[in-house]
């Protein structure tokens, strides 16, 4: 994962849900409201609706979020973007299709994109969404949204995150 602060931060733990074929997540509070301890507002929801924008870094094969268009584009493919609406009570965001196994495209004929080799995420479990300062300190704001799998793989033996104060959305 690339960023040179090494000061990660967890913002949330949250299920990965089938609705309706499709796969939501809840997005945590850190990244849409002001937090004094720990600032990591990323989307801004003081308008109607707000956009997500998905993008997946190429060589990690991890997904990351933001708040407009990445300008990093040799390290990151963009997936899709989806809107975050204030008022919804449950914040939760569709994941696009295009990071689960299985995505064919759409049109006809059906054509796979080639983001999908890169793109792959768990139909079932969780994700976790971390960030570093520089990640949410200047636009574009961003944060990484890891598999239970990457997470333990990059922090899991580290002791840097208490996962019991880290909030869990189901």
């Amino acid at each position: 994962m690339s960023g040179s602060s090494t000061d990660w931060n967890h913002a949330g733990i949250s299920e990965i849900k089938e609705n309706d074929g499709s796969y939501t997540v809840r997005i945590p509070d850190r990244l849409f409201k002001e937090d004094v301890k720990q600032p990591a507002k990323i989307f801004d929801l003081g308008r109607r609706e707000c956009r997500i924008y998905w993008w997946v870094e190429i060589g990690t094969r991890v997904a990351a979020i933001s708040n407009v268009e990445l300008t990093e584009k040799d390290e990151y493919r963009f997936v899709d973007a989806v809107t975050f609406q204030e008022g919804d009570s449950e914040y939760i965001s569709t994941i696009p299709r295009k990071f689960f196994p299985g995505y064919k495209g759409r049109g006809n004929p059906k054509e796979t994109p080639e983001i999908v080799k890169f793109a792959d995420l768990p139909t079932e479990g969780y994700l976790h969404f971390v960030y570093n300062e520089e990640m949410v300190s200047r636009d574009p704001k961003s944060c990484f949204v890891l598999t239970d799998e990457q997470f333990s793989d990059r922090f899991g033996d580290s002791g840097r995150f208490d996962l019991d104060n880290v909030p869990k959305f189901s």
